[in-house]
């Protein structure tokens, strides 16, 4: 009997704080300030999950997904999660982009959020903007550096959803932010392949003179370097020359020092003598001859 007492209040207590965390919920979803205010002055978990609701977020999810910056302010202040994810690994501020609220983004990144966490299938932030056309949230979103090289899990960049969406403004806006267009995704296609294949014929040409440049910029970039190495070749030759032509003077100099300082050899006086003797005899016989 006291057993089953003690698992009746347990399950009553559950009842009274779910529900108390569902009202907070429910009240964040209609930016009722006040009931938050209240449930959170008694403690209520701003991280508790709705498990009736359609991807299991939280209160902020509900807020960011409403439009209600001034209720994402608060949970915030109540150290509600940024980057929690609901079941699908959408953080709130992946769920404020793929609607469209700007001020809400704004909110988010300017408290810390992360705005490249990638959901369940490697849709990230700006990837959901870029696709549902939203330009002020992409804007927003590369000012709180947005990654623009991370793609999904079929290898897709934001470049290639908004190709295949043909938002020209919004492609022109990465593209001018650092977007690679030569960037394949998994079937080895790019953004402007993506456009030709919608038919968006006027964005492929658009991508397609981008892609030129970048590729320009790259050949271009990597030839000082190739200068560079060939230029520290040539040094070294020249200096190993000098070197080896400075080393040989030195040694030849010092060779012919030794040689002058060497004593010179010196006849005896009896080799002298003789020497001396025949040149006597040659003169006399020279002065013969003649007479």
């Amino acid at each position: 009997m006291g057993k089953l007492t003690v698992l009746c209040v347990a399950i009553l207590l559950g009842a009274v704080f779910a529900g108390t965390e569902l009202e907070m919920w429910n009240a964040a979803k209609e930016g009722d300030l006040t009931t938050v205010n209240k449930e959170l002055a008694t403690d209520t978990d701003p991280n508790w999950r709705n498990p009736d609701s359609k991807n299991q977020g939280t209160a902020l999810h509900a807020a960011s997904a409403s439009n209600h910056p001034a209720m994402v302010r608060l949970l915030l202040r109540a150290r509600a999660d940024k980057d929690i994810m609901n079941k699908e690994g959408q953080t709130p501020i992946s769920v404020a982009s793929y609607f469209g609220f700007t001020e809400v983004v704004i909110v988010l990144a300017a408290r810390g959020a992360n705005v490249n966490i990638p959901t369940n299938t490697g849709i990230t932030a700006l990837m959901s903007a870029t696709e549902a056309g939203h330009l002020s949230v992409v804007e927003a979103l590369i000012a709180a550096h947005a990654n623009l090289t991370l793609s999904d899990n079929q290898g897709d960049t934001a470049l290639h959803y908004a190709a295949w969406k043909n938002e020209e403004d919004i492609a022109m806006v990465l593209l001018q932010a650092g977007a690679d267009p030569r960037k394949q995704d998994n079937s080895g296609n790019t953004p402007a392949d993506d456009a030709r294949q919608y038919v968006n014929i006027k964005l492929a040409i658009m991508i397609d003179g981008f892609t030129r440049i970048t590729t320009q910029l790259h050949v271009t970039t990597a030839t000082p370097c190739i200068c560079s190495k060939l230029s520290l070749i040539i040094t070294g030759i020249v200096c190993g020359t000098i070197v080896f032509i400075a080393v040989t003077l030195v040694v030849h100099s010092g060779l012919a020092y030794c040689a002058r300082a060497q004593p010179q050899p010196h006849l005896p006086a009896q080799e002298n003598h003789n020497l001396l003797d025949y040149t006597h005899v040659s003169q006399d016989t020279i002065y013969e001859t003649l007479d």
